[in-house]
């Protein structure tokens, strides 16, 4: 027998509006009820339908008992839209929000957790989530995502509301990248953004990585008269956010290239691939080195044989 059995006195199907009506119902779950109703509604097919949803229930030590019902609603086949209210037995009464949309173009989502008056923290609370995909001319593609709450102390007290892999380090990220593909090789171009909102407190101070703010880069492989080449090359913007830009965490610019070239020779039975590399380097810091410098460069190059 099936594991989820909905069980009801009356059901009611009507096929012109793709709605079924089911009166005294009962959800089980391997024969054990788990929510009765008296009256639900679903629709016939695989359509979505606007409605509300089953409610949820969580308890922790620091927010108390949490009521939460959502309600879905399908504005188009192609967005959507659910809004759940929200009670919070020491904190107050919530808003969760999410919508969400699928363009020819572009698609993504955006969530908010508004807490108009928390009682334990005498403040509003809010946290903000985006994410978002799309297309542009030329066949480039770009992807923005990103979180902001409205203090510190918004990881300890939702821990179950963060979507972030580090509860404290919450980013935001924006990046285009376009294809190349022409006569002398195939790559990748880009330009890209990382920033973070650091989330500290009494207990633990959180050191941030980098920021990059921006970097762009290029990515190129290809083969002419017998020789096969990579090239890398990337310039970016490194910053710490929040710190004092001592010299012992440097802020500034980095370019960095990283190429090869090499002359494969292969026949039935074995092989010589001579390779010459190059991996250069070069800095301009914000704050001084001990020598009394902000430029600093190196390039190294490097030759191999693969037989």
């Amino acid at each position: 027998p099936p594991a989820w059995v909905l069980k009801t006195d009356r059901v009611q199907l009507d096929f012109e509006a793709n709605e079924g009506v089911a009166e005294g119902a009962v959800l089980r779950f391997m024969d054990v009820p788990i929510l009765a109703l008296p009256s639900l509604s679903f629709p016939l097919g695989d359509g979505r339908k606007t409605g509300w949803l089953p409610p949820t229930l969580d308890f922790d030590t620091r927010s108390g008992l949490s009521v939460a019902v959502p309600w879905y609603w399908n504005i188009a086949p192609n967005r959507d839209a659910t809004l759940t209210p929200r009670a919070i037995t020491r904190r107050g009464p919530g808003l969760d929000a999410e919508f969400r949309w699928l363009e020819p173009q572009t698609q993504g989502r955006i969530e908010a957790d508004v807490l108009p008056h928390d009682r334990v923290a005498g403040r509003s609370r809010w946290a903000l989530l985006g994410e978002q995909d799309g297309t542009l001319p030329l066949g480039t593609r770009w992807h923005a995502d990103g979180m902001r709450v409205s203090d510190d102390a918004w990881w300890k007290d939702f821990p179950k509301d963060s979507r972030s892999l580090n509860a404290r380090l919450l980013p935001l990220r924006l990046q285009a990248e376009l294809a190349i593909d022409g006569r002398w090789g195939r790559g990748l171009a880009y330009a890209r953004m990382l920033r973070w909102q650091v989330l500290q407190g009494s207990d633990v101070l959180v050191v941030s990585p980098y920021e990059r703010a921006p970097q762009l880069g290029m990515q190129l492989a290809g083969q002419a008269a017998g020789l096969q080449y990579t090239l890398q090359a990337e310039a970016n913007r490194f910053v710490l956010p929040d710190r004092d830009g001592s010299s012992a965490e440097p802020t500034g610019w980095r370019a960095h290239t990283l190429g090869s070239v090499s002359w494969p020779l292969r026949q039935p039975g074995g092989f010589v691939v001579p390779r010459l590399s190059v991996n250069a380097a070069s800095y301009r810091l914000d704050q001084a080195l001990a020598d009394g410098r902000t430029q600093a460069s190196r390039v190294i190059p490097s030759f191999s044989i693969d037989a």
